[in-house]
């Protein structure tokens, strides 16, 4: 799917059609408004009754390998209660917390109940044996959380299920895959759909020169491709939070349902509509293109558009790590801004070279670099203010999963940064067309470890 093709002879009949965009900018009002208030970072487990006696945060804490990770504390009558606590206020999802007992069934008992940080469910009068927790929430900023611990009562007895749940980030392996993928999908739609008319619009007052007009003819074609992007990573998104929780309710109708109807579905409702209104703005772009004096307001409605989809990507971010959290959403919305700038200036470049040469070549290079330089400026302010936030040390930069990420993000960012120059400046054996093609793909990559960072949860 790309741009609605429409006939030219609308344009007299319809002589508005570019202004109905100009509501746009009244987004992010009704968004701030709409969205959950208080968006945190993950939820991570902090204790519980009965205690998981492997958990990160036990006193001693035993290595996953140690006998008693399998049978957990024994305790010697009926605890009456489970209590899950967390780092933060959550929300049960699909199953919530459930108990599966020796016998591999599991124990009936009415529906877990939140109360915010504390998680609980009721259980009856229970045999002798080894019984497995399974917990799952969602935090506030939309990230899905499980976990897995054992305890026995009176005796222990070998546990239905194996109490390690070898989780990637606190989901399931494929969950991160999913999330990963959604998100990659997502960035590099903002990027197509709003990145190139940005950089469109920062040059305008160039728009006489011989290489504007292409320059926005390609950048409402992008748009068209971008909205594709950020409408198929909906449904991606939609299965990583169910498949998160585990492999066998990735398709389950009840966690579909429960995650629709959670804060993450009414970040994804946000998402879809600002897809189709980009792919709306599009078509509209179509009817006026040959009038010069339209184009402008057509570009401002993008532009808020494109503001109010960082702002609403912020929400499921890891916002909740600043304080006040307002600041968190407000960095983390200059950040993506940043990126699409960067990244829609960039690929704008690179796409025109195969219609430009020479002297107009050079001309729409000159006039990218301060939008460049703009979108780098962002990215790395913020970027800088995220680390300090998130990294508590330099150990946990190159401990945890996090840190590695954020790592390897710097690294091919810088890749990138050095395939431009070449590709400019030209002083290599290789040609310049074979540092572009470098240059794009280290772009994806970025765009691929940013997608991988915002999955995984902070170290803490």
């Amino acid at each position: 799917m790309c741009r609605p093709r429409a006939s030219r002879s609308l344009v007299s009949h319809r002589p508005g059609a570019a202004h109905f965009g100009l509501l746009i900018p009244l987004l992010p009002l009704v968004l701030w408004l709409a969205a959950p208030a208080g968006a945190e970072a993950h939820a991570a487990f902090v204790s519980s009754d009965p205690p998981d006696v492997c958990a990160p945060q036990a006193i001693p804490r035993l290595s996953p390998t140690d006998p008693r990770c399998q049978t957990g504390v024994l305790l010697g009558t009926s605890p009456g209660m489970v209590t899950v606590r967390l780092s933060e206020p959550v929300q049960l999802i699909g199953r919530g917390i459930r108990v599966l007992g020796p016998s591999g069934s599991f124990v009936a008992s009415p529906p877990a109940t939140v109360d915010g940080t504390e998680a609980r469910l009721e259980i009856g009068q229970l045999d002798p044996g080894t019984y497995v927790v399974e917990w799952q929430v969602l935090s506030a900023d939309t990230h899905p959380t499980r976990g897995r611990f054992a305890f026995s009562v009176g005796q222990t007895s070998r546990p239905a299920v194996d109490p390690m749940t070898g989780d990637v980030g606190q989901v399931t392996l494929l969950g991160l895959v999913l999330q990963t993928a959604g998100r990659w999908l997502h960035f590099g739609g903002v990027a197509l759909g709003f990145g190139g008319l940005a950089f469109a619009l920062l040059t305008a007052r160039r728009r006489r020169e011989a290489w504007w007009p292409l320059l926005l003819e390609r950048s409402w074609s992008e748009a068209g491709w971008g909205a594709s992007l950020l409408i198929l990573a909906e449904p991606v998104a939609l299965l990583a939070q169910s498949a998160s929780l585990g492999v066998d309710t990735t398709f389950d109708p009840d966690t579909l349902v429960g995650v629709l109807g959670s804060s993450f579905g009414l970040l994804l409702g946000f998402r879809a509509g600002a897809a189709l209104l980009l792919w709306m703005l599009a078509g509209a772009a179509q009817l006026v293109e040959n009038e010069p004096s339209e184009p402008k307001p057509l570009l401002l409605a993008a532009a808020c558009l494109g503001l109010a989809l960082s702002a609403v990507d912020a929400f499921s971010s890891h916002a909740g790590s600043f304080r006040p959290a307002a600041l968190g959403l407000a960095v983390q919305s200059l950040h993506s801004t940043g990126m699409a700038l960067w990244l829609g200036a960039a690929m704008s470049i690179a796409i025109a070279r195969r219609k430009l040469s020479g002297e107009r070549l050079e001309a729409l290079r000159s006039s990218a670099r301060w939008p460049v330089l703009l979108g780098l400026l962002l990215v790395g302010a913020t970027g800088v203010a995220m680390a300090a936030v998130h990294i508590p040390s330099l150990g946990a930069l190159v401990e945890s999963g996090y840190g590695k990420t954020l790592l390897a993000k710097q690294v091919l960012l810088g890749l990138t940064l050095s395939a431009a120059a070449l590709a400019r400046v030209g002083r290599s054996r290789l040609p310049r067309e074979w540092w572009s093609a470098c240059d794009l793909a280290a772009l994806v990559a970025v765009v691929g470890s940013a997608s991988l960072l915002v999955s995984l949860p902070p170290p803490r």
